[in-house]
């Protein structure tokens, strides 16, 4: 009984109210702004920048768990203010309640600094622009040590040292150290294009990672981003719209990710994560991109910080919009219009064909005729249909009938209303297609990806893979043991059995994979590939799995002169969903409009 007391004695303790010690709200505090180190690196670089720095130094060690140092050159902190700064819920950038809906400083709360020092040892040292003097103190997991006066530079260093020591099991929330320095590079990759007027420095573990001009070209921090290629590529955006100014860069076709996170938007110089940007970005590519493919950009917003509200997250990652529908349309407007301003394919624009309520018309009035008869031909299935055209585009989802949106989203069409009619093959490499719109140029290898491509999407999306026994099983060596690949190649269709340490030879394959031949060959270049690569879900793997099959197959794979394989290639090629790019982004078709070789020939 005397147990059973205590429990109840307890229960009834919990239950009384009581006032949280300082110790307790802090860190609870701390929950909500510091999630990991990149949270804290956020917190003291956004302080950096409202503090007006030119050059903004960070020194990171051990993923941000030991040591986490932003310094900077601003306005610096009076010492006698340094004290107060390091307080909950004190900020110098809000004096009245008012003042909270029209934010223009990226801090405001005043609850970053204290947050941090509840669970890290933290030392702010700091001297005002014009001052003498400045001032360090250091706080040890929330208990202030005393201020002490130091001859130091104008601006601000703050060291955040063991981060998280007097809450170990916000440890095990952690990713891998990999990750945690991946997401401290990548956030301060975002703000640096954001401010590349600032001079920015990043050490990982005494090793430089990034180092900028400040010279305001954000040009060159794609480059240091990405690559000196992709930044040549990033297509401008620019927009104003009254009082909404939208700017920044989009990928063309060609240049895509598996992921979403390379979509990045800043409003009012603050990165955020919003997912109806996100959905207005990617809507403005249309059905142009391949299947689960995302374009990379970097989308700035400018606008009257009376019409959005940043309160709304403890991290200020999420805002509200006044006015959600008109920032997605004015966003997805300039994205729309810069893509169409960049078109690496057709810079004449697909117009040579329009749709009538009796099929398709050339622009002289002339209907579509092959192999000497007509044909009525369903305008949503030209190749410009399919691309959706410059009119359309700039017009918005209104001319979308609901017919029309059922039809483009349909996986198949009859393959006996053949848009193309074969004229000749180049080096056995191009094939010369004529269609309703003019002359295409079609790359065999990367048309036979994209065919191979959704007819392996197609099946897995409807779970309808049907499978055959191999009559030859022939034996596959492998540099290393790929075990764990195996449920990875099954769920494409292709069953594998182990055989010896480094050998595997294939039981069954995808039925509709005959087809495509070389099929020993293909898999046997996709396993020597899988050693060097590394992911962590199955969903990863089979996304690189079926684009690896995919382009092993485009290149092992050739017509020849063989007619027939050309013109089962182009059948197949029309009835895809995007028959433009491959899956990794290349080029499959080239046009070239009637219009723009009359204009060649001076026949215009």
């Amino acid at each position: 009984m005397s147990g059973l007391l205590g429990i109840i004695l307890s229960i009834i303790l919990f239950m009384n109210i009581h006032v949280l010690s300082d110790e307790l709200i802090s860190q609870i505090a701390a929950g909500e702004v510091v999630e990991r180190p990149a949270s804290v690196v956020k917190e003291l670089i956004e302080n950096a920048l409202d503090a007006g720095a030119g050059v903004i130094t960070i020194r990171i060690e051990e993923s941000g768990l030991r040591l986490i140092e932003v310094a900077d050159d601003g306005d610096g902190i009076g010492v006698d203010q340094i004290e107060l700064a390091l307080r909950r819920h004190a900020t110098s950038k809000l004096q009245q309640t008012s003042d909270l809906f029209r934010i223009q400083t990226l801090g405001f709360r005043g609850e970053a600094l204290a947050s941090m020092a509840s669970v890290s040892r933290l030392t702010m040292t700091s001297r005002r622009k014009g001052s003498d003097v400045g001032g360090q103190m250091m706080i040890d997991g929330g208990h202030a040590n005393v201020l002490t006066n130091v001859g130091v530079p104008e601006g601000t260093v703050v060291s955040v040292e063991n981060l998280f020591f007097n809450v170990p099991a916000r440890l095990a929330f952690l990713k891998k150290p990999v990750t945690e320095k991946g997401r401290i590079n990548s956030l301060v990759y975002r703000y640096a294009l954001a401010y590349p007027e600032v001079r920015w420095q990043l050490e990982q573990d005494h090793k430089p990672v990034l180092r900028t001009s400040g010279n305001g070209d954000r040009r060159e921090i794609l480059a240091a981003m990405y690559s000196v290629a992709i930044s040549k590529d990033m297509i401008q955006v620019n927009l104003t719209d009254e009082d909404i100014h939208i700017y920044g860069f989009i990928s063309p076709l060609e240049i895509t990710r598996s992921y979403r996170r390379e979509m990045i938007f800043f409003l009012n110089g603050r990165w955020i994560q919003d997912a109806g940007l996100s959905s207005a970005l990617f809507s403005a590519y249309q059905n142009l991109l391949p299947p689960r493919r995302y374009p990379i950009a970097a989308i700035f917003i400018e606008m009257d910080p009376e019409q959005v509200d940043v309160n709304v997250h403890p991290a200020k990652a999420e805002v509200r919009f006044r006015d959600q529908n008109r920032i997605f349309t004015t966003v997805q407007r300039a994205v729309r219009r810069a893509f169409m301003a960049f078109t690496p394919i057709s810079p004449e624009g697909d117009q040579s064909w329009i749709s009538t309520s009796t099929g398709m018309q050339s622009a002289h009035g002339e209907k579509w005729r092959s192999d000497s008869h007509h044909r009525e031909v369903d305008p949503a299935w030209t190749l410009a249909g399919m691309m959706r055209n410059e009119k359309e585009l700039s017009g918005g989802d209104e001319n979308r009938t609901d017919e029309d949106s059922e039809i483009r989203q349909s996986p198949l069409i009859s393959s006996k209303t053949s848009l193309f009619r074969l004229i000749g093959a180049f080096k056995d490499r191009y094939l010369l297609v004529e269609a309703p719109d003019g002359l295409y140029l079609v790359d065999e290898k990367a048309a036979m990806e994209r065919v191979v491509y959704e007819t392996f999407l197609r099946q897995v999306s409807e779970s309808q893979i049907n499978t055959v026994d191999v009559e030859e099983r022939k034996i596959i060596n492998v540099k290393e043991s790929i075990d764990d690949w195996t449920i990875v190649f099954e769920k494409l269709g292709f069953l594998l059995e182990n055989f010896g340490p480094k050998s595997y030879r294939m039981l069954r394959i995808p039925e509709s994979y005959i087809k495509f031949r070389n099929i020993p060959e293909v898999i046997s270049a996709v396993m020597g590939a899988i050693t060097d690569i590394k992911f962590e879900t199955i969903e990863e793997r089979s996304e690189w799995l079926l684009r690896e099959i995919a382009h092993m197959t485009g290149e092992l794979y050739s017509t020849g002169e063989d007619r027939g394989k050309q013109e089962w290639l182009l059948t197949q090629l029309q009835v895809c969903q995007s028959p433009r790019y491959c899956p990794d982004g290349r080029t499959i078709l080239i046009h070239l409009s009637l219009d723009l070789l009359d204009r060649q020939f001076n026949r215009g």
